[in-house]
């Protein structure tokens, strides 16, 4: 249901805003705000990045973070995207094992786990908590619409 208002709201030739009434404009502005918006911004720049898609994720996270005031915002956004873009152990590069004297062992970084420690902000743990709430959400939504 909401996703057909949306389209309609999309289409609709008359986007005038009017403050006493809820109108197909304000279902497009609301859609700049959704955990579906965030989510496809994050799919885009992880499948084919531009400065444009980094742009959108940055004001997305910068949103989220001016809404949960956080202190350093720049840094735990910055933190957030270098770790979801990348999220692999330096080490091993995502391996879980390196090659000592001719054979293999457990990498001591990540101790086999092929992925490098979250940000030690929390800020930045929160933010990256929320992408993949986002995603979540948006999987399981077009999941249903498939059905």
């Amino acid at each position: 249901m909401t996703e057909e208002r949306y389209l309609c709201a999309t289409g609709a030739t008359n986007l005038q805003d009017m403050p006493h009434r809820i109108g197909q404009v304000d279902l497009v502005k609301a859609n700049g705000m959704s955990a579906s918006n965030m989510a496809s911004h994050f799919m885009r720049l992880v499948s084919k990045p531009t400065k444009a898609d980094m742009t959108r994720v940055y004001a997305a996270l910068l949103y989220v973070a001016h809404k949960r005031k956080f202190v350093e915002p720049a840094a735990a956004i910055t933190a957030a995207i270098d770790w979801m873009l990348d999220p692999s152990c330096k080490v091993c590069s995502g391996t879980g094992e390196i090659e000592r004297k001719g054979r293999m062992h457990k990498c001591p970084k990540c101790k086999g786990e092929k992925l490098r420690r979250e940000p030690a902000s929390r800020d930045a743990q929160y933010l990256i908590d929320h992408v993949s709430d986002c995603r979540r959400a948006l999987s399981g939504r077009v999941r249903k619409l498939m059905r």
